[in-house]
């Protein structure tokens, strides 16, 4: 996380605790998902080889890509 809030534009906590919260709301569907969750569905839909958090995944392309997303 601490990798992602260093090169994202804007405050990275933030937006991905919004997100989660957006998709956790009763009227989306009372999910239950996690910030690590969403991190990692991010790496997915930026075609990112790994999701696994790995330093290498969190490069600043990839902070990059899932921040324009």
């Amino acid at each position: 996380m601490s990798i992602a809030t260093a090169h994202w534009n804007g405050n990275a906590r933030d937006d991905i605790n919004e997100g989660v919260a957006r998709i956790n709301a009763p009227q989306v569907g009372d999910f239950r998902l996690s910030r690590d969750f969403l991190l990692k569905a991010a790496l997915l839909l930026a075609k990112i080889d790994s999701i696994a958090f790995n330093v290498s995944n969190f490069t600043l392309d990839h902070i990059h890509l899932i921040n324009d997303q």
